[in-house]
């Protein structure tokens, strides 16, 4: 029965965009329970501890003392747009360009609309966007290849794929007709033990990945006496031969090593001016958040500080070179976009006013996961975003974009709604916060205007009826996989959707081999699903490059820990192996031809 309590309890829930109820993937309806609410209403800065402060609460919010003043305000469409200034005492709208505008079309981009009230100035973003993100080429049909950089391993790296080795990959692919390569998230992660080395759990969004630099090939290496005889020493080249037979990937150990050589080439960087020191300086001074990222990173090792700037240039430097190397062959880097953050990482703790606290995000019961699953990170607090201006999602996106052609959006149902769990609770016990969508699009469509990158959403598990159409309308690409829409031993595939980025698994999926292990003719089969993709309309279809070989270990198993080793096996074969191999090059020009419609 419920009580005049539980009415105002719901009044605050819907006043906050907390979901009293939800379905559940099976259709039942799932109802949040009271203790559940009231934590995330805390987190959300209602004035509540218990239900005995439901009544004040609520009557704060129905007079008005809850109400804060606008501070975003959308304008969709092409540029240039009509906008005309609102009524008040005085209003001033200033150009992202740092201009006043007077009147005439206003441009994309994000303005600043003053307007003077009796309690002072106000600020509201004024978001001009276009309607969708940037769109595929008319008739675009693509094909790319998936292997997870840390994977990829050769005769040259150290036990794990780095920058370099990324490259000769996407150059050789690009020769067989690919013109896309895709990988999983690129940003830093904790490496030391017992950490899972999750590229989904990363210390930030804004910086790279300094496990996946080739130390080789450095510029200060020539002159860096010390760097240079500590790789010639005999435990060193033992060490690296180690990592290269070991038959998991030890990223503690290989950063390690990586560490003392990138600190011995950090010292003698600053000790001397350069010119590749004033191209630091210009990186530096681009990068305004590089100082207080290393200064998180270094933690209680000042000296640090000046390497954790020196790695993330370093890493800056490869990426860009392969984004240059994958331009020149006409091949887009289709990186992935992570969801969360570490919860004792960088962005958690730089922007701690975005994030909410004793929450995590997580995912409700499903076939997979009974139980549901907690993904261990904080939620970003919605209300935040909108007073920061969205300035943190901004970057995190451009930080992607500057090199990314393509771009997937983990759990893209995060910009419509996330399940927050209680610290504590079980994820059946979570509830579902609602974001501001709209907005979180704008700066989604406009970002990937202005990096012409194309942007594919991550639409799998429990998708609300609206997350689809809103995805089509804004120009964002559906995750259509076909092992998640048919059982094994059935080749009557489902039809591919027109806009989505095509596969036959993902990397939290088994590889085709493993799914079809208990049918008959699993590669007469698989040849069978991969042609139903690439001559589907999909304008993109990625291949797993494992199953071309009929892989049949997973790269991850969502919900293990101790059970299997997630994210740390490497490839079956070397670069330089499957580069040579002739049934693997036949394989690819099989897949070209069905992508071009031809034999």
């Amino acid at each position: 029965m419920t009580t005049d309590l539980d009415s105002q309890l719901a009044q605050l829930a819907a006043y906050f965009g907390v979901e009293t109820s939800y379905y559940t993937i099976e259709g039942k309806l799932q109802q949040a329970t009271a203790d559940a609410l009231l934590t995330a209403l805390r987190a959300l800065g209602a004035p509540l501890a218990t239900m005995t402060d439901v009544p004040a609460a609520c009557a704060a919010m129905m007079n008005g003392a809850l109400t804060e003043p606008e501070c975003v305000r959308i304008v969709w469409g092409e540029a240039p747009v009509t906008f005309t200034l609102p009524d008040a005492e005085s209003t001033e709208l200033w150009l992202e360009s740092g201009e006043r505008w007077q009147a005439g079309p206003l441009p994309h981009g994000y303005h600043r609309l003053i307007t003077s009230h009796a309690d002072g100035p106000h600020e509201t973003l004024l978001l001009c966007a276009p309607p969708t993100a940037h769109r595929p080429a008319p008739n675009t049909k693509a094909w790319g290849l998936f292997a997870p950089l840390f994977a990829l391993r050769s005769t040259r790296s150290w036990g794990a794929g780095d920058y370099t080795d990324w490259q000769t990959h996407i150059e050789w692919a690009a020769t067989h007709g690919a013109r896309f390569v895709g990988t999983l998230p690129l940003l830093p992660i904790p490496f030391a033990p017992p950490t899972t080395p999750s590229p989904y759990a990363p210390h930030s969004r804004l910086f790279w990945n300094e496990f996946y630099i080739d130390v080789t090939r450095i510029p200060e290496l020539e002159e860096c006496g010390p760097a240079r005889e500590l790789l010639r020493t005999p435990a060193v080249l033992e060490t690296l031969a180690q990592f290269r037979r070991a038959p998991l990937i030890e990223y503690h150990r290989i950063m390690a090593l990586k560490q003392e050589v990138l600190e011995r080439l950090a010292t003698q960087f600053f000790s001397a001016p350069s010119t590749r020191h004033d191209m630091f300086v210009r990186f530096a001074g681009a990068h305004p958040e590089l100082r207080s990222y290393a200064d998180f990173r270094a933690g209680e090792a000042p000296d640090m500080w000046a390497y954790h700037q020196y790695v993330q240039w370093i890493a800056h430097e490869q990426l860009a070179e392969v984004h240059r190397a994958a331009q020149a062959c006409d091949v887009a880097l289709y990186l992935d976009f992570p969801l969360g953050i570490h919860p004792d990482g960088y962005d958690v703790c730089r922007y701690r006013h975005l994030f909410a606290s004793a929450m995590s995000v997580g995912a409700p019961p499903d076939a997979f996961f009974p139980g549901g699953q907690n993904w261990g990170f904080p939620p970003l607090l919605p209300h935040a975003l909108r007073r920061d201006h969205y300035r943190y999602w901004r970057a995190c996106l451009r930080h992607h974009m500057q090199c990314a052609g393509l771009l997937r959006i983990d759990h893209v149902m995060g910009l419509h709604r996330l399940l927050w769990i209680p610290d504590g609770a079980t994820a059946d016990d979570g509830v579902y916060v609602r974001y501001p969508t709209e907005e979180l699009y704008a700066v989604l469509c406009l970002e990937s205007r202005r990096a012409s990158t194309i942007v594919v959403g991550e639409d799998l598990g429990l998708v609300t009826d609206a997350v689809r159409p809103t995805m089509a309308r804004h120009g964002v690409l559906r995750c259509a996989i076909l092992q998640c829409e048919c059982a094994p031993g059935t080749i009557d595939w489902p039809a591919v959707p027109s806009a989505a980025l095509a596969s036959l698994n993902t990397h939290d999926l088994p590889p085709f081999a493993a799914w079809w292990h208990d049918a008959p003719d699993p590669d007469a089969a698989l040849w069978h699903g991969l042609e139903h993709l690439l001559t589907s309309d999909a304008p993109y279809v990625q291949v797993n490059l494992e199953d071309l070989w009929m892989e049949t270990a997973p790269v991850n198993r969502p919900g293990t820990v101790d059970e299997y080793p997630n994210w740390r096996r490497p490839m079956r074969y070397t670069i330089e192996a499957y580069q040579h191999d002739a049934a693997l090059n036949t394989s690819l020009a099989r897949i070209d031809a069905a992508r071009q419609g031809t034999r």
